[in-house]
Order: structure tokens, then C-alpha cells, then sequence
């Protein structure tokens, strides 16, 4: 799945990762050699069997916290190589009757966060003048589901 000898030694970042597609993600780049800080915005009090990353509590919706996390990150670290952003969360209901504050929610976490998050590591890949990132899709951006507003206009 991954280049063991590219990904050998490399940092990655992963939000989202304490389920789902986050965690496999998680998994996989440990497996392949990578140190992986993994967040998510639930409480993790110990890593999942299986996967040797660093956690940590981070709302991707708040840019001064995404600042400081992935500063604290490279401080530690001495680098940060890969971001991937998974973080993300659906809302079902119809658009007429979907309350503003839970479309400012999906739209928060699943579109600005992922800003947020490309916005504060692009400087230090930069400068290092090297780096991937990797955003999270869903087919839902091309073909929405019936009740499902929110969540497929934070994905197109």
C-alpha cells in the first residue's frame, strides 16, 4: 500500500484518527515506518493495539489550537512530512428543516478544519521542501444522498 523506504522515518499527522478510516490510516503508516501523531477531537487515554502513534485531543475547527499542536509536533519531532485530514463528521436531515447550527458544524469541522489544518502546515513543508497532504473525499461530493446537504457541500 505504501513505499515502506519513502514513508521510513517520515512524520505524519492524522486527524480524524481515532476511528474509521483515520485509524486504518494510522495503522498503516506505523506499519510502514512512519512516527504518526494521530488526533481527534474524543478523549483517547491510550493508543489502540496495534498502533504505535502518538495521541492527542485537537478540535480542528479552532485555528489557534491547530497552530499550536502542529508546532508542538515539529518542536518534538524536528519535522513534519505528511498531513492527512480525515476529521469529519455527517449530518442527516432535509435542507428545509436542517437547523443553521448543526450546517455550522459540519461545514466547521469538515471544511474549515481541513483549511485550517492545510494553512498551518504549509509553512513548514515548505521550508523543508518537502511535504504531502492528503484531504479526505467522499462520493457524496458528486452524488449527495437525499438528507445529506451539509455533509456533501463540505465534501465538493
Amino acid at each position: 500500500m505504501y513505499d515502506k523506504d519513502l514513508m521510513r522515518g517520515r512524520v505524519a499527522f492524522v486527524t480524524g484518527a481515532a476511528g474509521g478510516i483515520g485509524r486504518a490510516v494510522c495503522e498503516a503508516l506505523t506499519t510502514c515506518g512512519a512516527r504518526v501523531v494521530a488526533a481527534d477531537l474524543g478523549a483517547v487515554d491510550e493508543a489502540p493495539p496495534g498502533i504505535a502513534a502518538e495521541w492527542c485531543k485537537l478540535d480542528v475547527t479552532r485555528g489557534g489550537e491547530v497552530r499550536a499542536r502542529l508546532d508542538d509536533t515539529v518542536r518534538r519531532l524536528g519535522r513534519l512530512d505528511i498531513l492527512v485530514n480525515v476529521a469529519g463528521v455527517v449530518s442527516l436531515g432535509d435542507a428545509e428543516h436542517l437547523a443553521e447550527t448543526e450546517w455550522d458544524r459540519v461545514l466547521d469541522i469538515n471544511l474549515k478544519g481541513t483549511f485550517l489544518m492545510c494553512q498551518a502546515v504549509v509553512p513548514q513543508m515548505k521550508q523543508q521542501n518537502w511535504g504531502r497532504i492528503i484531504n479526505a473525499a467522499s462520493f457524496a461530493a458528486i452524488i449527495p444522498s437525499i438528507g445529506s446537504a451539509a455533509y456533501a457541500s463540505s465534501k465538493a
